[in-house]
């Protein structure tokens, strides 16, 4: 996956910004009963609620956010 490293990072981040743009519009859309719903984590084969998983999601995007930003600033990177 060599060229995944040298492909510019504007094409991830478009992906990304489209699938949260999609999920923005599906989970606007939901009650507060679909967000009590659960299904079973696939990586911890543990029973989670929706509105559990979406939180959690936001928090782990936060947290990946904050590596990068220290990452940036550490290597002298901001403009």
């Amino acid at each position: 996956m060599l060229e995944a490293r040298t492909a510019p990072i504007e094409l991830s981040l478009n992906i990304l910004t489209a699938v949260h743009a999609r999920w923005v519009l599906m989970m606007n859309n939901l009650s507060k009963e679909d967000l009590k719903k659960c299904f079973v984590h696939p990586e911890s084969g543990r029973e989670i609620s929706l509105d559990t998983n979406i939180a959690l999601y936001a928090w782990h995007s936060e947290h990946h956010l904050t590596h990068i930003v220290n990452l940036i600033n550490r290597e002298g990177w901001a403009s």
